[in-house]
């Protein structure tokens, strides 16, 4: 990951980190290691509004992302 990479990822969660006080949805990234994979979760300052609009928008920025349940129900 690159310094660029970083900055373009953290200008797309701020672009749609939407109004405060208004409902967001917290974003994780998955890091992968040579045994495992870390969960980083971000500050709420770049929680989302629009889950769906935001994954779109860093999949056309060539961002692998996805929607995904922390936890099954």
């Amino acid at each position: 990951v690159t310094t660029n990479n970083l900055n373009q990822l953290k200008s797309i969660l701020q672009k749609h980190s939407g109004k405060k006080r208004q409902a967001k949805v917290p974003v994780l990234a998955t890091i992968p290691t040579p045994q495992q994979y870390q969960f980083v979760r971000f500050d709420s300052k770049y929680w989302v509004q629009d889950d769906q609009v935001t994954v779109n928008a860093l999949k056309a920025s060539g961002f692998d992302a996805r929607i995904a349940p922390v936890i099954k129900s």
